[in-house]
């Protein structure tokens, strides 16, 4: 007995040995290993396979060193399935400490900033006005991701005259030809100056790279955009809308620099295109249709290696807004950054 299990450990163990010569080492720039069998490689990309994974295709910009051994792989066995080398991800444990090293990868791929900016006035008239801006993005190989959260707030002579939040989350994929991308945009807004207390949009499209280089990059692209808005009493709307968009980044020097975004979304259809305020319907008016304008600039400083100091200009116009007075948002604000 003691035999037969001895001969099956020396089995295990041998077996084990020899597959570890067949395996050759990746070490990943954010510290991560892999081993297993290179099945093919590129100047842009490294395949590896995994019987446990299958194949992992690994870029070769997040590669910073490559072993590769020379033993011989040995054939697999007649009675399983062939045996194509392993490939193990070692971050020093597995379980709940290789969710931790993946979640830690992506703080510290993750750029982004919080701003605040405020302002009162009291005497002969009192005002306060309050701004909240916060932004986050992660790039991972040809993907990136964009988060931005608004909020405004502004009240004059105690009325209200700006209570807005706004939401959204961008993707961006390139495509095989790096002039081109796609993209795809989720947000969520509320306005309870303007009675719209829900406002949800998707939209997707592609987009060009019209410039890119050290100093400036501009995008320019188009696509559909699908909206659900609902207005306080009984209004509710949905519908399609075809979108232009456009975002311009320039780079002064090392601590200023200018970004700039527009967005035009149209569509002909009237008849179900106007919000609903109060049971009231703008689409009376037949000469009403649903498009509206964005146009953002925002010029920004570094003060320090993490604190901004920022100039935004704002204009929004919507016209499925019932009330004309509110169908135009211009503003002008200045915040104080803190970047991570």
């Amino acid at each position: 007995m003691f035999r037969a299990q001895y001969s099956l450990l020396l089995f295990l163990l041998s077996s084990t040995l020899c597959l570890a010569t067949q395996l050759s080492e990746i070490q990943l720039k954010n510290g991560d290993r892999l081993t297993g069998e290179i099945v093919s490689q590129d100047t842009r990309q490294v395949v590896v396979n995994s019987p446990f994974l299958g194949k992992i295709t690994v870029p070769r910009d997040q590669i910073l060193k490559m072993e590769l051994s020379k033993a011989p792989a040995t054939k697999p066995a007649a009675h399983g399935p062939q045996n194509t080398t392993a490939v193990a991800l070692v971050s020093g444990a597995t379980g709940g400490s290789s969710t931790r090293a993946a979640l830690e990868r992506i703080l510290r791929g993750t750029k982004g900033s919080m701003e605040f900016g405020f302002n009162q006035q009291s005497g002969r008239s009192d005002s306060v006005n309050a701004t909240v801006r916060a932004d986050a993005e992660y790039q991972q190989g040809i993907d990136t991701y964009e988060l931005t959260m608004q909020y405004y707030y502004g009240r004059y002579d105690g009325s209200v005259q700006a209570d807005q939040h706004e939401t959204s989350f961008r993707w961006r994929h390139e495509l095989k030809s790096k002039r081109f991308f796609a993209q795809s945009n989720t947000s969520y807004s509320v306005d309870h100056v303007k009675l719209v207390n829900l406002d949800l949009e998707q939209s997707a499209g592609i987009g060009l790279r019209a410039i890119k280089s050290e100093k400036q990059t501009l995008n320019l692209g188009s696509g559909l955009t699908g909206q659900y808005r609902r207005a306080y009493g009984e209004g509710t709307n949905a519908l399609a809308l075809g979108d232009l968009f456009e975002d311009y980044l320039f780079k002064f020097n090392d601590r200023v620099n200018l970004k700039q975004s527009a967005s035009v979304q149209y569509s002909p259809i009237s008849n179900q295109s106007i919000t609903l305020i109060n049971g009231k319907q703008s689409a009376a008016n037949d000469q009403a249709t649903n498009y509206s304008l964005r146009f953002n600039v925002a010029l920004q400083s570094k003060l320090t290696h993490r604190i901004t100091l920022n100039l935004h200009y704002d204009l929004a116009y919507d016209n499925a807004i019932y009330d004309p007075s509110l169908k135009t948002d211009q503003r002008i604000s200045s915040t104080i950054g803190y970047a991570f």
